[in-house]
């Protein structure tokens, strides 16, 4: 089995704040290139999925709370994550998708990261809609539900 990059080899659902075992099981990962099982992943069973979904309900209170300039900060520190630790991160995506080591390095990592940018400035950007001169309304993104 492979590492994780905490060095752990036993992948896990992030459930709440809780880190668990598949609860039905696991299902092997094979790398599409050369049919190599390079780990198990967790199965989630129904009753962790709902678990999932009520934590990520409950979260989403205090998230629809932060403010665009906070959210943008959040999303831009993971895309600053991923760019400083691209070499952790290739032979994941080389394992799970057959990639070669220089499509991993110069497009999925860093495509990874830069959605992450985008996401970033999209939490920032509003737009004006067209009204007559007297009137100037304009809208803000908001997180809308789980």
């Amino acid at each position: 089995m492979t590492k994780t990059l905490s060095g752990d080899d036993s992948y896990r659902l992030l459930i709440g704040d809780e880190w668990q075992l598949g609860g039905d099981g696991t299902y092997p990962i094979v790398n599409p290139a050369t049919e190599e099982i390079v780990g198990e992943a967790p199965e989630g069973s129904v009753d962790q999925a709902l678990a999932a979904a009520a934590s990520a309900r409950a979260a989403f209170d205090s998230w629809s709370q932060t403010t665009p300039k906070e959210r943008a900060s959040l999303l831009q520190a993971a895309a600053d994550a991923l760019r400083s630790r691209v070499k952790e991160f290739v032979p994941l995506v080389i394992s799970e998708t057959g990639c070669t080591a220089t499509v991993g390095r110069t497009m999925q990592v860093p495509q990874a990261a830069t959605r992450f940018e985008r996401y970033a400035q999209g939490a920032l950007e509003s737009s004006v809609i067209p009204l007559p001169p007297q009137e100037m309304p304009s809208t803000a993104l908001a997180p809308g539900g789980i």
